[in-house]
This record gives structure tokens, C-alpha cells and sequence, in this order.
């Protein structure tokens, strides 16, 4: 059938083509989406450093309630998801005012930036694709699995073979079920007929009535055979 799983490049948008994928990433990411979002203050109670839930930090009141002007804060945590899952780590780029408190969080497409790391500094910066450069104070990043502790590992890039034996799989039944169901042979007519387009049209006649997948299994009538 002419496929080849090792040329095959999964990208998200193929891998999001592979109904299982689909079904899990959409599962998580509205059910993370779903779920309350707490912050939390780190304080010193005697010689314990604790953690607080609070409700009065600046960033609360845009991931609980409106992220941005063009989104709530129900699809922003779910993009926010769905970013970490198929890419390993989700970013969004914290805009401040005027007053030194957060405005808004864009979520920035995981094409539109590179990561710059700074392994012996403890950093980690982004570099937008038009040379803008955020530090750790200018964005908030979820990251998933990761080997190094700062960027997330693609879970589509970790089920790779597993991905492509599904879609190569997918494309021989597509192939495989083409010219009919189980059947491939040829008519045999009690007549002959010297019209050339004869042939065509019994050909197409027969498929339409007993080829493909919707009639596997019906009944076929064969007259003067």
C-alpha cells in the first residue's frame, strides 16, 4: 500500500487526528479547566515556611475570573492545558499596568517562542519570535514531565511510534477498503455489448449496490450465473 510509518511527521495537529489522543487531551484539559485554581503565599510560621491559600494576590482575580478580555478563565486554563500536554510546558505572558500589579495573561502559541536556559544561573527566559525577551517575572509557565526541571517533555513526541502505528493502521483500512468490502474479481455478463463506456458503468453499478463498508455482509442476487 505504499505507506511508510518512519517518513511519517507527527505534529499536534496529526496526533490530534487519532481519536484516542483527541478524546484523553480534550478529557484533561476540561477537567483541569473545570477544577478550583488556589494560589498560595509562602510564609515563615516560627522556623516552618508554610504554605497559605490566599485570595488577595494580584494574579487571583484574573486566573479565577477573567484571564484576558478575550477569554474566561474556564477556556484559559484549559488552553493552558492543552498547550502543556501536547507541547510539555504551557506559557502565558503576564501584562502589567501602571501600577506595578497584573493585568492580563496571554497564552502565547508554543510555536511563537524558544526557550533560553541559564542551567548554572537557575534561569529560564523566553524569547518571543519578535525578539522579545520575558524573564521568570513575565510570564507563568505549567510545565508537564520534564528531564531538567525547568521545560516540559511533548507527550506526542514520547508516544511517537505508538502514534504513527495508529495512523498507518488507520490509513490501510482507508486503502485497503477502497475498490469494495472483502471482494476484488471481475463480472461476467451473459451479453456483449459494443458500447466502450459498458464496462464503466456496470463496474460503478455493481460498487454503488455491494462495494464499501455500509454494504459488508448484505446478500448479493446473481441473475443468469
Amino acid at each position: 500500500l505504499g505507506l511508510d510509518a518512519d517518513k511519517l511527521v507527527v505534529t499536534p495537529a496529526v496526533a490530534l487526528g487519532v481519536s484516542a489522543f483527541y478524546s484523553c487531551v480534550n478529557l484533561i484539559s476540561n477537567t483541569i479547566a473545570s477544577a478550583d485554581l488556589n494560589l498560595y503565599d509562602l510564609k515563615i510560621e516560627g522556623n516552618k515556611l508554610n504554605r497559605v491559600m490566599t485570595d488577595a494576590h494580584p494574579c487571583a482575580k484574573l486566573v479565577n475570573f477573567r484571564p484576558s478580555k478575550l477569554y474566561s478563565s474556564f477556556t484559559w486554563r484549559k488552553q493552558m492545558m492543552v498547550n502543556r500536554l501536547l507541547y510539555g510546558s504551557a506559557v502565558s505572558k503576564i501584562v502589567w499596568g501602571g501600577d506595578g500589579r497584573p493585568q492580563e495573561l496571554i497564552v502565547l502559541k508554543p510555536t511563537d517562542f524558544t526557550f533560553l536556559e541559564f542551567p548554572h544561573e537557575e534561569k529560564l527566559w523566553i524569547q518571543l519570535h519578535n525578539g522579545q525577551i520575558l524573564q521568570e517575572f513575565e510570564y507563568i509557565i505549567w510545565q508537564d514531565l520534564t528531564l531538567n526541571t525547568r521545560v516540559g517533555v511533548s507527550r506526542f513526541g514520547l508516544l511517537n511510534n505508538t502514534l504513527k502505528l495508529g495512523i498507518t493502521a488507520n490509513d490501510y483500512l482507508q486503502k485497503y477498503y477502497e475498490n469494495g468490502t472483502l471482494q476484488d474479481g471481475y463480472l461476467k455478463t451473459a451479453i456483449k455489448s459494443s458500447d466502450p463506456n459498458f464496462g464503466d458503468e456496470m463496474s460503478a453499478m455493481w460498487t454503488s449496490k455491494h462495494g464499501g463498508v455500509k454494504n459488508m455482509g448484505k446478500i448479493q442476487v446473481l441473475q443468469l450465473g
